[in-house]
């Protein structure tokens, strides 16, 4: 086993979730096809590629570099890296923000109140979506701080971690 695991570089059970990923990922692809037709999902798929790349990585790196002058103080304006503490702040800014934007683009006809033919179809009203998108961000959010202010109490920091694991008693 050490064998295999030192020409492979790394466990049999990373192989085999390799394997299963990719026929999981085969089988998609062979549902997709068999569905609609290949013309349409390349068009969606190269537009999403397109509309992933030329918009939105823009965007939230241009986010990401003011979140990082923002949080990142005096030491990022200076052109040095943020301190450890700043750097897991950010982290707990961007993990809720990337799930609440995430939701947003998944649901964004029905937060939006474009999906017109929702109501017909099901019945049902997009009027709650607004607002339990907003709860669900805030909830994010407010997690996100609860935990972050638990680690910052215990000192659970990355700095902090690394000097118990550098002591001798550690």
């Amino acid at each position: 086993m050490r064998r295999f695991s030192v020409m492979y570089g790394s466990s049999p059970a990373h192989l085999l979730l390799g394997l299963a990923t990719l026929v999981v990922s085969a089988w998609a692809v062979v549902e997709a096809f068999s569905r609609d037709s290949p013309l349409s999902l390349t068009k969606w798929f190269v537009g999403s590629i397109l509309a992933h790349d030329l918009v939105l990585l823009p965007l939230y790196s241009l986010l990401l570099i003011g979140l990082l002058r923002v949080v990142g103080g005096r030491g990022v304006r200076e052109r040095s890296s943020p301190s450890r503490r700043r750097l897991l702040v950010l982290n707990h800014l961007r993990v809720p923000a990337a799930l609440s934007l995430l939701m947003l683009l998944v649901f964004f006809p029905f937060i939006l109140g474009l999906a017109g033919g929702y109501q017909g179809v099901s019945g049902l009203s997009t009027d709650p979506f607004l607002p339990r998108w907003l709860l669900l961000s805030a909830g994010l959010f407010l997690l996100s701080g609860l935990v972050l202010a638990v680690r910052l109490a215990r000192g659970r920091t990355p700095a902090a971690a690394a000097e118990r694991s550098d002591s001798p008693a550690g």
